[in-house]
Formats: structure tokens, C-alpha cells, sequence
């Protein structure tokens, strides 16, 4: 059903129905082969771009091999068999504070294939210690562990998942699920629980003087991440969906693959979780009647206050260009406004070219916007990113 996409180097698939997300984790169950290996018998290879298929790799169609020879691709040989390498695939890596995930792509930069893998080849067994664990899914390496990693079967989790809502939250409603090589996620529709709040926010709205229709989608979510190929193989969050999309309304809750990865703590997490739901509606409708003096500077700092200008830089930039071309003199602007604009970050070209890790940063930073105190961003500045 689902295999197809799964092939592709970049899959975006998305379920509307628990039923199709559950088919979708069995087929990756299928589809996946961990291969425990010893670094120094892992070595990085490549395609030059516009050759011929010269070997055979491992679980890849034909469809597969061609596409990477048109285009050029990363190999990785383990145990003396050959398999594609996607350049999304994630090395984790020793450094002095314990372990750190790194992107293949990130790494590579714009070494030339050949240099790159001397390079890494002799880096690998001393930065990934002895030994390593490499997933390998639909006839491509997406993950390349360091042998204290930790996997927690995502089929398992959202099992986990569903029993822990119905216990929880009997009436919370199944909104939708995606997937992407990089994260698993599924969201859950909180209304039914949060009706007191969510009236206090619309109240909020309304009062701002902003559009009533715009509410009609709107709705607090809990959403849950699970990920083979990320440095957390548990993520839990509280958002606010909107027609434009997901906004955080707090920090998420998260659990390392390295030594402390538990399906026990799932229940835990989201009963943390819904209390920063609750948190995130009041602090969300707080913003609504921040009124901003100085809009652009405000935004500006507070770009700056999370890390999103360190993170992405171009980014912000351009999208508090974008905002000034559009803020009419003496309009009025709330800190939710800005609030909302930051967040857009996410939807902008620099972003989609931004590595999967640092898109998973900057969307981290922005869960720290709604705890910011707006009123002391709200004052005279330059008008720029510097």
C-alpha cells in the first residue's frame, strides 16, 4: 500500500484515519532490517552521477538504482554487502558532551563524494565507537547508531499511544498522522477538554478585533513523534491548529534514544503535555491583548531571545522584511500577531532548504515564544536582523 513512497528519497505520506496509519507502521515494520556491525567494517561509498549500475544493493529495485546512478548517491558497503545511502540518513556520533545526531547531508556540505568518504572512513570508527547499529528501510540506510543506541519500535509506541488516549482521554478525537523518513507523528483533537479555555481565547480573539471566521478551524491538539532516524525517539506537544497551521503552545516533552528510551513513560508525557496545553491556551490569549507599540523590533528580539536568528538566519531575516512591506502605519498589532509571524518560519523557501536538523531546531526554539515577556521586547530598535 504503501511501499511505493516509502522507496522514494524524500516520502511525505500522510493518514487521515487510524486504521491507514496502522497499515502504514506494519508495512515499515516489514520493510525495516537493523543490522548490528562492527565500524570497522562499514565503509562509505558512492555513485558518480550519470554512471551505470556497477553492483548489486541490497533490497533496492531496479527503479531505485537507476534513479541513484542519474543523480550521483552515497553507498554504504556493511559486512561486505552493498546498500544505497540516503542522504537524509543520520550518523550519531560521540562528542564531549555524550552523543550528537548528524545528517549526512549536513556533513557533506560541498565536499566532492570522493573526499568526503576518505574523510568519514577514517573518522567513522573513532567518532561512532566500535560498534553500530544501521537501519535500513525500503532498500535504502537511513540511520547509522552508535552502538549504545537505544530503538523503541514506533509500532509499539502508538500502540502504547492508543491505549494511554482512551484511558486519558476517551473523547479525544483522532485528527491525522504523517510521515516523512525523518519523524513519525500523529495528532490528537483535545476540544472536549480544554472548552473552558478554548472559549476564554476566543473571547480574546474576538476582542482583538480579529476576523471570527478565521476561527472555525481551530482547535488545541496533542501531538506525538516518533523517530529511528532523530536524536528523540519520543516526542510530546502541545499545539494550536489553525487554518495556516500548527502553532506551539509549549515547550515538548521529549525522551533520548541513548539509554532512557521507555514506552512506561508515554502516560506520563502526555498528562504533562495536556497541562501545558492548558498553559499554552491562557498564555496564547494573554498575547491577544498584548497590544505592540513597536511591532518589528519586538519581533525581532524576540527572534533573537529564542535562537531562531542563530539557527536561520536568511530566514528571519526575510520574514520580518516581508512583515514591514506589509504593516500599515498605525495599525494595531498584538504580540500574538508576531507571535504567529515567527512561526511562518516554517512554511518559507529558506526553511524547506534548511538540513532536517536544523528545521528540528528552529522548530524547538519556537516553542519558547509564548513564555517570552513581550512587554519588555516592546520597545525602540533597528529595524533588522543583524
Amino acid at each position: 500500500m504503501f511501499e511505493n513512497q516509502l522507496r522514494k528519497n524524500e516520502p511525505s505520506i500522510r493518514c487521515t484515519s487510524s486504521s491507514d496509519f496502522n497499515s502504514l507502521l506494519q508495512e515499515l515494520s516489514d520493510l525495516d532490517v537493523w543490522v548490528d556491525a562492527i565500524t570497522g567494517n562499514v565503509r562509505l561509498g558512492y555513485i558518480e552521477k550519470g554512471s551505470t549500475p556497477a553492483y548489486i544493493y541490497e533490497g533496492a529495485t531496479n527503479e531505485q538504482v537507476n534513479d541513484a546512478c542519474a543523480i550521483g548517491s552515497l553507498t554504504l558497503t556493511v559486512n561486505g554487502h552493498n546498500y544505497l545511502l540516503n542522504e537524509g540518513a543520520l550518523f550519531t556520533l560521540k562528542d564531549r558532551a555524550g552523543m550528537t545526531c548528524k545528517h549526512i547531508s549536513a556533513l557533506l556540505g560541498a565536499k566532492k563524494y570522493a573526499n568526503f568518504c576518505d574523510m568519514m572512513n577514517l573518522a567513522l570508527p573513532e567518532y561512532m565507537g566500535k560498534k553500530c547499529k544501521i537501519l535500513i528501510r525500503a532498500g535504502q540506510v537511513l540511520a547509522v547508531h552508535s552502538g549504545n543506541y537505544v530503538r523503541l519500535d514506533q509500532q509499539l509506541v502508538y500502540t502504547a499511544l492508543e491505549n494511554c488516549m482512551s484511558l486519558l482521554f476517551p473523547e479525544a478525537e483522532f485528527d491525522c498522522s504523517s510521515y516523512t523518513h525523518c519523524l513519525t507523528e500523529t495528532t490528537y483533537c483535545m476540544s472536549d477538554y480544554t472548552a473552558t479555555l478554548m472559549e476564554e481565547y476566543v473571547q480574546a480573539w474576538t476582542k482583538a478585533g480579529l476576523n471570527a471566521a478565521a476561527l472555525s478551524g481551530t482547535n488545541p491538539i496533542i501531538q506525538v513523534n516518533t523517530s529511528d532516524t532523530g536524536e528523540f525517539c519520543l516526542e510530546v506537544a502541545p499545539l494550536l491548529k489553525m487554518d495556516t497551521g500548527y502553532y506551539p503552545l509549549g515547550d515538548k516533552y521529549a525522551i533520548k534514544h541513548h539509554g532512557n528510551a521507555r514506552i512506561s513513560k508515554l502516560e506520563g508525557a502526555v498528562k504533562k503535555c495536556f497541562i501545558k496545553l492548558q498553559d499554552g491556551l491562557k498564555d496564547a490569549a494573554q498575547l491577544l491583548q498584548t497590544e505592540l507599540e513597536y511591532p518589528v523590533a519586538a519581533m525581532i528580539r524576540a527572534a533573537e531571545e529564542v535562537g531562531i536568528v542563530k539557527d536561520a538566519k536568511k530566514a528571519c531575516r526575510n520574514l520580518v522584511e516581508a512583515y514591514k512591506a506589509c504593516l500599515f502605519p498605525g495599525e494595531a498589532v498584538s504580540a500574538f500577531d508576531i507571535y504567529m509571524q515567527l512561526c511562518d518560519i516554517r512554511y518559507t523557501a529558506e526553511f524547506a532548504k534548511m538540513s532536517a536538523k536544523t528545521k528540528i531546531k528552529v522548530t524547538e526554539n519556537l516553542y519558547r515564544l509564548l513564555a517570552l515577556d513581550w512587554t519588555s521586547l516592546d520597545r525602540p530598535g533597528k529595524d533588522e536582523v543583524e
